[in-house]
This record gives structure tokens, sequence and C-alpha cells, in this order.
């Protein structure tokens, strides 16, 4: 795990976008589960850094992490509507591109 993961997890929204500026390859790192910062802020409920990462993760078109699936098949948002997180959060995945429901993709519960 990164300072830039447990950034995620703490939610601090402004480290994140400080560290994202130095260094904007760190938004691909991955946990030993497969987990990227966005799975960490989910599970977490970190909604200001939840937003700052979809927010991020468009502006580079980096789409594509939004669909990552962590050890267990999930993508973050599989995540967040299991967890029932706020509405805000699912909202704003899927107006950027997130796909709620990959093809053969079970959510399973983490």
């Amino acid at each position: 795990m990164t300072p830039f993961h447990h950034a995620a997890i703490r939610g601090r929204a402004e480290v994140i976008g400080l560290m994202l500026s130095g260094c904007p390859d760190c938004i691909e790192d991955e946990t030993e589960r497969r987990e990227n910062a966005l799975h960490l802020a989910v599970r977490n409920n970190r909604f200001e850094a939840i937003k700052m990462l979809v927010d991020w993760n468009r502006e580079m078109n980096k789409e594509y992490l939004l669909n990552k699936k962590h050890e267990q098949g999930n993508t973050a948002l599989h995540l967040a509507s299991w967890k029932k997180t706020r509405p805000g959060d699912r909202r704003s995945a899927r107006q950027h591109k997130c796909k709620p429901r990959l093809p053969g993709s079970e959510c399973r519960k983490p």
C-alpha cells in the first residue's frame, strides 16, 4: 500500500490532489488485493476523495480505471452499491462512464 492509498483511505482530497499533481501515474497503483485508490475511498466512505478521483480519471481520460476490478471481481461502483453509500457516489461514477454491470460479472460482497 502506498502513501497515495493511505490518503484515499483517510479521505484526504487535498493530499490526493497534490500527489496527483506531482505524480499522475500514482492513480494506477494497486494494492496486493488489486484495489486502486477509488476502491479504497469507496470502501471507507470518503465522498470527497471519491469525487476527486472520479473527476481526475475523467479529466485525464483514464475512465478505464473506474471499471477496474479488485481480486474478488468487483469495481468501485459494485462496492458503492453494495455498501449503499451516498447517492452522489453512484451518480458521479455513472456520469463518468463507469460501467455498473460488466459482462459476465456478478457483484460479490467484499
